[in-house]
């Protein structure tokens, strides 16, 4: 059932980049990283509500198609005799979405794959309508919102009943003894180059992200035309 529910869904997805692509060759440069992002989109949803990875293999190829597409629209225009400044504006999103993301992941507020995933998604949608990257913020924003006020309210509910995963062995009086000399610090050390312990996000961002992509390609879809 997953790979046949997996198989409508890109069906569906690609059905609708081809839907917001008008009938002329300039769908052929927008239409690439839409397509890969609707075969990628089931597995990378999975991936991340699993996992919280956005595995290498999904978005970095992503992200190079939309690089390639915009650098053709730019050889294509410039042929045309246009210049490329139009084409090269769509480079503009993603290359800000990376800087900014680049600097939240340095902090541990998102993955790099999340910032790889959202660059991919700036590029695409520049292509497609620039106007149409409100729609994925807006979208992309209220769904990492509510991932975020579940995932609170689940928590407490879970310390409520008991359930602190990061409770343990208690003292007298409710209080956890502490270790101290040479264990503490052989344990503290052990701790922090430990995979399990290092800092890991734990909301998914990668499915509100692609739940604004596929709104905005929706849009741009049910626009007279298309918009790419």
């Amino acid at each position: 059932m997953t790979a046949l529910g997996d198989a409508l869904a890109i069906l569906v997805l690609a059905g609708l980049a081809f839907a917001a692509a008008p009938a002329d060759s300039a769908a052929a440069f927008c239409l690439p990283a839409a397509l890969w992002l609707a075969a990628c989109t089931p597995f990378l949803v999975r991936s991340d509500l699993g996992v919280r990875r956005l595995p290498d293999v999904a978005t970095l190829p992503a992200l190079a198609l939309v690089v390639a597409s915009i650098a053709a629209g730019a050889l294509s225009s410039v042929a045309s005799g246009r210049g490329p400044q139009e084409a090269l504006l769509a480079l503009l999103p993603p290359a800000c979405v990376a800087l900014a993301g680049v600097a939240a992941a340095r902090r541990g507020a998102f993955g790099m794959g999340d910032v790889k995933l959202a660059a991919a998604i700036a590029g695409s949608v520049a292509q497609i309508a620039p106007s149409l990257l409100v729609v994925v913020a807006a979208v992309a924003s209220l769904g990492a919102l509510a991932a975020a006020l579940s995932q609170t309210l689940g928590s407490r509910g879970r310390i409520g009943r008991g359930l602190d995963p990061a409770a343990g062995a208690t003292g007298p009086g409710g209080t956890r003894p502490a270790p101290t000399g040479a264990c503490a610090t052989a344990g503290r050390r052990a701790s922090e180059g430990s995979p399990q312990h290092r800092p890991r996000r734990t909301i998914a961002f990668g499915p509100p992200l692609l739940a604004g992509y596929w709104c905005a390609v929706g849009v741009a879809a049910l626009s007279p035309g298309g918009s790419c």
